[in-house]
């Protein structure tokens, strides 16, 4: 029985990593300064990060600036939990620079990715 459900979870495992690298093949792009993002056709846009990484941080400022270039409006969605959410949505609507380096301060000792410059400048000047 155990051989029978090996072998159905390697078949699984193996169609679905076939079925996803040819879905992003076909619909994924490069960031690069002059990728092309047609808005008009994109409901949501699922960003994908290296944990550990500044080049995240760059990256998705690479996009957001392609969003703001457009002049759509978005609704920003980070990955984080209900009561930071809520404080990040609290220095968006005021501004204060102490309760952004104090939020950062605080997120970073569970997520210390997050506790970077570029985590802070993205916050601060981009968002």
């Amino acid at each position: 029985m155990r051989i029978i459900l090996l072998i159905c979870f390697n078949i699984t495992f193996l169609t679905f990593s076939f079925c996803q690298r040819a879905y992003l093949k076909t619909h994924s792009q490069t960031l690069t300064d002059n990728f092309k993002l047609n808005l008009d056709s994109i409901k949501v846009i699922g960003f994908g990060a290296f944990h550990g990484s500044s080049e995240t941080e760059n990256a998705e400022i690479l996009l957001l600036n392609k969003i703001f270039q457009t002049n759509h409006s978005m609704n920003y969605f980070p990955e984080t939990d209900f009561s930071t959410a809520y404080y990040f949505e609290k220095y968006l609507n005021s501004g204060d620079g102490k309760l952004l380096k104090d939020l950062i301060n605080e997120y970073r000792i569970r997520v210390p990715q997050e506790g970077s410059i570029e985590f802070y400048d993205k916050w601060q000047n981009y968002i």
